[in-house]
Parts: C-alpha cells; structure tokens; sequence
C-alpha cells in the first residue's frame, strides 16, 4: 500500500534543490578550468627555475631562486581540483542521495526492505550471516516495474580494488594484475593470527571461484528482472543453497523500484557494505563514497539482548566516516538509527545507548529509535524526519562544503602573490607601471559617480513600491492555504473507531488527532520560507546587477545574490572596515518564516490544542447551523447523549472538520496581513545598504584604496 508522507511538498522541494544545483556545476567547472590553468602556468615558472638553478649563475641569484618554491602550492591545487571533482560530482546528481550504513547485522537491510517495499530476494540481509560487499543503488521511480542493472569490475579494477589489498595487508608479494596471473596458486600465509587467518579465507573464496565469475569481468547487465537480482547480489538463495558466484565480480548494482511512499521524488538510497566482516577494501570504499555520493547518512545499530556497548570497532570507522567530508560537520549530515524489536532488553539497551552516545564522540543530528521492520515506526520516526531535515539543510550544507573550498582558494592565491613577488625581485619585473595615475584616477572617478547614482536610484524606485504585496509570498500563501483545505489530514469515521478502541476511550482518541492534524496543517507553512527568500535574494540580485555593471566588480567575485556578496566581503582587505561593514548586513540579511511569521501563527492554531480547544468532547452531542455534531453550547435542551459509538465517533469528526477549518481561516487572515513586510524588509535593507556605502564617513577613501588594490582586474582591457 502507498503511504502519504506528512510532510507537505517533499517531491516539488527535492526537485527544486536539484534545480538549483544547476548553475552552481557551471561555476565549479569554470573554477576548475581556470585551476587547472593555473596549475599548469606555475609548473612551467617551477620547471624554468630548476632550469636557471642548474646554470653557472651568481650566489646571490641563486639564493633568491632558491627561495621561491611553487612545489608546495601545487600539491594544494591537486588537491583542490580533487575536492573540485568532488564538488561537480555533488552539484550534478539528479537525485538527492541517502546512504544507509552500519556494522554487519545490525538491521541496515532490514530497514532499506521497509523503506524500498523490497524482499530479501534483492536485499538479503544477515539471516545466514552471508552478506556480502556488494554496493546497491536504490532508485524510486513511481509506479515502476522492479529490475536492476549491474556494473562489474573491469579486469582492472577488480586486481586494483579488490584482490591487491589482500596481497599487501597479508605480505604475499607481488599481487596479480591479470586472469592469467591469479590462476596461479596463493601464496602461503605466514601469519596465523585469526584476523589474518579469515582475511586470507577471503581471498581464497575470490580465487577458488574464479572460474565462475571472471566471465563478467568487463561487462555489465541490463534490465535484470526482479526475480534475478540476488544471484548478483549474494552468494546464497534465499533458502541458503549457496550456488551463486557472481557477485565477486560485481562493482555496483542500481535497482529501480516504486518505493511504497508518495511525495518522495527524486531520492536515492545507496546500500552500503556492512563493516565489520573481514573483507578488505570495504572500509576505504565506504569513505569514499561518503564523499562523493552521499548526502545524508543514516547509521544503523541493533543493540543485542542480554548486554551491549558501542564496540571499538564501529567508533573507530564512525571517525574514520567523520573525516569523509572534512569542510561540513558530520552531525549536519547524519542521523543514528537505534534498531528497537519487541525485547525488553533491547528495549532497555536503546535508551541506554541514547543516553552514553555522546560520551563516546559520536556526533549524529538525532538519535532516533525505531522497529527497522515496523512500516509505520519507518514512516513517522525516519523518513518523515530525516526528508525535512534533508529538504531545509541541504542548501546550507552545499553553501558550507563550496565555501570552505573558496577560502581555501583563497589562501592559495595569496601563496601565489607571495611567490610571485620573490619572482618579480628575481626577474626585476614591474608590475603596474603602464598604468597612469591620471588615468586611473579618471576611472574610479566614472565607476564612484556611475556606482553611487545607479544605487540611489534603485533605493527611490524602492521607496514607492515599498507597500505592495509582495508576489511570491502571495503565491505561496494561496497554495499553502489551498493545500490546507484539500489535504487536511482528518481522519475517517472508521479510523476514529479503530483508533479508540485501540486506546480504549474516545477522548484521548480525539486528544491525539487534535496534535495531530494541527501538527499536519503547521508543516503546510513550511514553504513560505522558500517565498520569502526568493523574494529577498530577487531583490539583492539588483544590488549586485549594479554592483557588477556600474561597479566593475563582476571580475573580483563570483555568483549571485547572497553568494556574490559574501565572496566580495573576502576580497575587501581586513583594514577598509568601513566598506566591510557596509556590505555584510546585505549580505548575511535573512527574512524567514521562522521568526518573522511562525510566532503569530501558532496562536491560531489553539483551536486544534485539546485544553484550549472550545470544541470540547465530552458525553453529550449538539447540532450547529450546518448540522454538524459535536460542539456543546450554553443550551442544554439541545444536547442528546451519546446512543453508541457511531455518535461518539461522529462527534469527534465533526469538532476536528470544524477547528480545522476555524484554524486555516485565521492563519489565512493572519497571512494576509503578512503579505507587504516582504517588499517592506527588501526595502529597508538595501536602503540602509546605500547609506552604508556611499555616505558613512570616509566611506570614499576605502573605496579609492580598494579599487586601486584591484585596479588590474576591474580595467584588465
């Protein structure tokens, strides 16, 4: 059965963070370009010193090309361009990735079944303590037929990842870069420690079924049809007749299937090894597509009946993931999921790991303990928290990862200018000369008067349009009130029934769906956030429109918007405070839902509170105007008491249908009232941001000095 999510418009957020990573690859892959250039013009200043240095040249000269050194600068570019690749690999993917991860027989299986609507015939999970490293991509597409398609390792990669680590952990000598090589017999282990001794069994699997998998080496499967999948995937039948040997050849496996959610779009669930066996590689593998592939990790760990503890094992690779993407905090990323079944020890255990988790220094946005087998508890504790989390955070965690790699440029260029000037000593270059001080006084000049009159005018036109209702945030309060209306999340009659008996009383029955349909009609709000930034970053786009065409300054910063502001504060040198100070107010201004609008928007939502409710339940009925039920009023000769169940369900239907409905037509009085403090907000930061810039005292002088720090780039021509 498909389930509906709570939260309200996953797939059109989902779809618009993949939108929005659009441009921001053109950018990386132009900073890639103009890196590599770079790269490339250093080593050949780097090649032309060792050059000059091999020549008869005086001590002095020597002395000097002896200290300049491009070497080290270069290995930071390298490793730049790595990140860079990195970068690209995140900002092109068209789906938004979770990685589900966890030491071997933990339940990670388990869970991505409940999540997938998958069997064990294409998960198979620890039941014959066979599973394997094979890595599995999971796509929801809705309403897809199930098949899978299989990527195997080249002859390359297969000697390269798989079988060359065997031979360098166990000290085998030289490993094997081809079919013919690994037909050879094993060299003898000289180790008979355990460890040892079940990593050597490991590859002694690899090369006794050789025969049987190196078929696949090189090639790969399409269209796989469901009932075919395990033979790629595991090495046993689901009864545990192990027959199967392909999967030793198998690099990836993607599986396309409907997930049984809606409103989910374009997510990704990415199966990894279980950690813990003794197969090599799967560690390292695992890391590295935390940093490549992964947006969103979930742990997964089972604690044993009859005493448990975090292991050594699994802190030690949670440190190891830590370090997977250095520039984004892994709490901002990651959730732990604690694996809770029906026994009470394990019960017991969960809270206790809930309570001893940070002692241990792991760092995870929640704990959240959850049956991994159980839909509902998948539905309502995981993927309904960790959608939202992924939904509202992704954006920042994408701004974090690209702007740690910026400053990072950042200080490599100013490396550069260091070197450069050792260079220029050395070559007795000039630099700036051709440039007249009349001329260049003339340009500043044109750029001050052509800056300042193109930013004044933009704050007037703002002044007369400061008290319309602003657009987008018009649009959104229409479709979140309209969503409200049609997806209201009341219950039907026979749910209300089974829900009481379930409890026993009726009214906590009716206590629990007042939370939640409010909770239901609050995340309706949570789009107006996406409104209201639209609305702003709109409205500093004009800002730096100016500030790139009148200003010149489209050459000393990148991006849009925010990101454009932000990138410029870094160039400004720390000592023009003035004009520091002038921009990061802009720059770092936030108009949010949260804060703004939340506050005065809950209040309307009482009505849907069960002690502050006046759609009281109790033992007797009344009929309003519209003939609905349930609501007491002052007139008991109208009142009937309950005659059966039907009645008190009924009762229950008609107070949720019309405290919902008094509650969305408060919100949307509330909201209209909102509507202008947008184009208000706009207004009065750009307006403040002009007098910041071109009438703080001595505000002229910093912009004098940095117009002339960058006067090469804004007059290169």
């Amino acid at each position: 059965m498909v389930q509906e999510l709570t939260s309200y418009g996953t797939a059109e957020r989902i779809s618009k963070i993949i939108q929005t990573r659009k441009p921001l690859l053109e950018k990386v892959e132009n900073v890639q370009r103009n890196l590599q250039k770079l790269s490339n013009n250093l080593q050949i200043i780097e090649n032309k010193r060792q050059e000059l240095l091999q020549l008869n040249i005086d001590s002095n000269s020597k002395s000097k090309l002896e200290s300049i050194s491009f070497s080290p600068i270069l290995e930071k570019i390298e490793s730049e361009l790595v990140t860079i690749k990195e970068l690209k690999a995140r900002f092109s993917r068209k789906t938004l990735n979770i990685g589900v991860l966890g030491m071997a027989r933990q339940g990670k299986s388990r869970l991505l079944q409940t999540l997938t609507g998958l069997s064990n015939r294409e998960i198979p999970d620890g039941g014959n303590l066979h599973c394997t490293g094979v890595r599995s991509d999971i796509h929801h597409q809705e309403k897809a037929i199930t098949y899978a398609k299989v990527l195997f390792h080249t002859e390359y990669s297969f000697f390269e990842e798989v079988i060359k680590p065997y031979y360098q952990k166990l000290n085998l000598g030289n490993p094997p870069s081809t079919i013919k090589e690994f037909e050879n017999p094993i060299p003898q282990l000289a180790s008979y420690e355990d460890l040892a001794q079940a990593e050597y069994s490991h590859l002694i699997e690899y090369h006794k079924h050789l025969n049987k998998y190196k078929k696949y080496l090189g090639s790969s499967l399409d269209k796989i049809p469901q009932t075919e999948i395990r033979q790629y995937v595991a090495q046993d039948t689901v009864d545990g007749e192990r027959i199967y040997y392909a999967y030793l050849a198998v690099k990836k496996v993607d599986i396309f299937c409907s997930f049984p959610y809606q409103d989910i779009g374009q997510i990704k669930l990415i199966d990894m090894p279980g950690i813990g066996d003794t197969k090599l590689g799967d560690k390292e593998r695992v890391v590295a597509t935390l940093a490549k592939d992964i947006d969103l990790v979930l742990f997964v760990r089972m604690p044993k009946a009859g005493g448990d503890d975090w292991a050594p094992d699994e802190i030690k690779f949670y440190s190891l993931a830590k370090k997977a993407l250095n520039d984004i905090s892994i709490k901002d990323w990651s959730f732990m999921i604690l694996n809770r079944n029906n026994d009470i020890n394990n019960q017991n255990l969960c809270e206790a790991f809930q309570r001893s988790f940070s002692s241990k220094g792991i760092e995870v946005n929640s704990l959240i303990t959850a049956n991994c087998k159980n839909l509902d508890d998948v539905r309502g504790k995981i993927l309904d928290i960790v959608l939202s989390h992924l939904t509202q955070k992704i954006e920042d965690l994408d701004f974090q990862y690209r702007n740690a790699c910026h400053n990072r440029l950042l200080k490599i260029q100013q490396d550069i200018n260091t070197e450069i000037i050792k260079a220029t000593a050395v070559f007795g270059t000039k630099i700036n000369d051709d440039l007249s001080k009349r001329q260049l006084e003339r340009w500043r000049s044109d750029l001050w008067n052509n800056l300042s009159t193109e930013l004044q005018r933009l704050a007037k036109s703002m002044i007369k349009n400061r008290n319309q209702d602003d657009p987008n945030l018009k649009d959104a309060v229409a479709k979140a009130i309209e969503e409200c209306r049609s997806n209201t999340g009341i219950p039907k009659l026979e749910d209300i029934k089974d829900r009481a008996d379930g409890c026993n009383s009726y009214n906590k029955a009716y206590a629990e769906y007042l939370h939640e349909v409010r909770a239901h009609l609050s995340k309706k709000f949570i789009d107006l956030d996406i409104a209201l930034k639209e609305s702003l970053e709109k409205a500093k786009s004009k800002v730096v429109g100016i500030l790139k065409n009148q200003g010149k300054l489209d050459k000393i910063a990148e991006g849009d918007g925010s990101e454009f502001l932000i990138n410029l504060i870094e160039k400004i040198p720390e000592d023009l405070e003035n004009l520091r100070a002038g921009f990061r107010p802009l720059a770092t201004f936030e108009f949010q839902y949260r804060g703004s609008f939340q506050h005065r928007i809950r209040k309307h939502l009482d009505v849907l509170t069960p002690d502050i409710t006046q759609y009281k339940f109790d033992h007797v009925l009344t009929k309003n105007k519209s003939g609905l039920l349930g609501l007491i009023n002052s007139d008991k000769s109208k009142a009937v008491r309950f005659k059966n169940d039907e009645d008190r369900a009924q009762a229950i239907l008609s107070n949720l249908t019309q405290a919902q409905e008094k509650a969305v037509n408060n919100c949307e009085q509330e909201l209209k009232s909102f509507l202008k403090e947008p184009t208000q907000a706009a207004f009065a930061i750009i307006d403040e941001f002009v007098d910041l810039v071109l009438r703080t005292e001595k505000i002229e002088q910093d912009w004098r000095i940095f117009l002339h720090d960058f006067a090469l780039t804004i007059w290169e021509d």
